[in-house]
């Protein structure tokens, strides 16, 4: 049992030394480190190394101070800075944004960092009044005038005028043509809608383009009248019901069909 005892105890020593060499070369390192920290920094937490303090910006080994300018704030996280509300950014320095009369500052990336108040619009540095004519209504858009005519009325220069609906027409909302069209049965003529004049066995068709009408199934267009589609033997009446063709295996030739 003695002799077990004395063969264990020099690698016990050896371990001891071991340890006591890594807790020497660590109070050595960590000398160096602190040695080595350059001013307005600290020791980093993970990782080893340093970073600069807040407010200093590292520059090769050493941390220079961060210029904050008048009315700035450094971020959170200590390394850039940017103006306060009201201010913006020239040159490296922050100068009050100068809102006009009816405007109010945004957060927003916008050159000027102001807008306008509802009813106004912007004009080089100032705000500019919205004028609302007669019979139209303010509409909020970055584009054209800032208001739009009510329903009626249509937009001529900077007035609203009245549109004219003539007998047996109604009002569309469209920006563009007259602002009516024709009820069924009318076409646009002028000013005026004229009745469309159905023939015999024809039937309405709403279209923008024709006559206003189109042919029953087994007749065909002729003029201002629907002709009956003379079918000759061997042949039937085609798919549009206005014409025919010959059964197979006839073909067509002149008013007839015959045989190959």
């Amino acid at each position: 049992m003695k002799s077990d005892n004395k063969s264990k105890f020099p690698g016990i020593l050896f371990l001891g030394v071991v340890l006591l060499v890594c807790m020497l070369a660590a109070q050595v390192l960590a000398g160096e480190i602190s040695g080595t920290l350059p001013a307005n920094a600290h020791a980093m937490t993970y990782g080893g190394g340093w970073e600069c303090n807040y407010g200093y910006k590292q520059d090769k080994n050493i941390c220079k101070k961060i210029h904050v300018p008048k009315h700035a704030v450094l971020d959170s996280y200590g390394t850039k800075w940017s103006c306060k509300r009201g201010y913006r950014e020239v040159n490296g320095t922050c100068i009050a944004i100068k809102v006009p009369a009816h405007g109010y500052l945004t957060e927003t990336a916008y050159a000027s960092g102001w807008e306008c108040e509802r009813g106004y619009r912007v004009n080089d540095d100032k705000c500019d009044e919205i004028k609302i004519p007669a019979h139209a209504y303010f509409v909020d858009a970055s584009h054209g005038h800032g208001w739009k005519c009510e329903r009626g009325y249509r937009e001529q220069g900077d007035a609203c005028v009245v549109i004219k609906v003539p007998a047996n027409g109604y009002l569309v909302d469209t920006s563009h043509g007259t602002g009516w069209e024709c009820r069924r049965g009318y076409r646009a003529s002028g000013d005026s809608c004229v009745a469309i004049q159905v023939p015999a066995h024809a039937y309405l068709e709403e279209s923008s383009y024709g006559p206003g009408w189109k042919c029953e199934y087994g007749y065909h267009e002729a003029g201002d009248v629907c002709k009956a589609v003379i079918v000759p033997p061997n042949a039937h009446i085609n798919t549009f019901g206005n014409d025919w063709e010959c059964n197979k295996p006839y073909r067509r030739s002149m008013d007839k069909c015959v045989t190959q």
